[in-house]
């Protein structure tokens, strides 16, 4: 499930650019070339799956190891009923809240749906 309009828009608007040409055809016409598209597109997306070592793709790999690498420069500081604060280079500073889910002020987990750098700090503080 996207976390973002504009996410779900971009994805919209990509599958109807490849409609663009069969429009005015008719619908059972229409409905074969997305039917053959998607099958494309899962043939497509089962190769770039088949490629990957781990369970994440290599662009997923990739962005939570520059997570991990900036969180591993954060300070971590228990303040008490289940809140952690993280603070960095300069006077950045967040607040985890472990006691809801999970959630931080910097608001990139909630908008984006993949942890951010503050959390894994407050989880690697944890253990």
């Amino acid at each position: 499930m996207a976390k973002c309009d504009v996410l779900l828009n971009n994805v919209c608007e990509c599958f109807n650019k490849q409609l663009v040409g069969d429009k005015d055809k008719p619908i059972l016409i229409c409905l074969e070339f997305i039917r053959e598209y998607m099958m494309r597109r899962i043939g497509v997306v089962n190769r770039m799956f088949s490629k990957c070592d781990g369970p994440l793709t290599p662009a997923a790999t990739t962005i939570f190891n520059q997570i991990k690498n900036d969180a591993s420069q954060l300070n971590v500081i228990y303040a008490g009923q289940e809140k952690c604060e993280v603070s960095g280079e300069g006077h950045n500073q967040c607040v985890v809240n472990m006691n809801t889910l999970w959630s931080c002020t910097c608001r990139k987990w909630e908008l984006t749906g993949m942890l951010c750098k503050h959390a894994v700090a407050v989880n690697w503080d944890m253990v």
